[in-house]
């Protein structure tokens, strides 16, 4: 339960960044279905915006490379500090058992 709340923390998140906009676009987009569905839009505003199909497909494909690069450098990021982390913990006990051989002697021996 405890991994839920950590899933769903607001705090230190890029969600209070966004919601704003997020938000904006979301009742924007509502509005705009509710008047296309009721009539009050019609197909001449429709075919005012057939020229955006071409800005969004650049725009969505640009983001959408932008999301892939920063996901692959998070996963390196990610594996390259496992690997860190790997050998942190191997040099540790490595030392751990060098220290218990050395320390292990009897005192009348040194």
């Amino acid at each position: 339960a405890a991994w839920f709340r950590v899933a769903l923390a607001v705090r230190g998140r890029a969600f209070p960044r966004v919601a704003a906009p997020w938000l904006l676009v979301t009742v924007f987009a509502a509005a705009w279905a509710a008047l296309a569905e009721r009539g009050h839009v019609g197909v001449g505003a429709l075919r005012d915006l057939a020229g955006l199909k071409s800005a969004y497909a650049l725009v969505a494909t640009t983001l959408g490379f932008l999301l892939v690069f920063r996901l692959n450098r998070a996963a390196a990021r990610y594996w390259d500090s496992r690997a860190m982390w790997g050998a942190l913990i191997a040099h540790s006990r490595a030392f751990a058992g060098s220290a218990a051989v050395q320390l292990a002697h009897a005192p009348n021996e040194r």
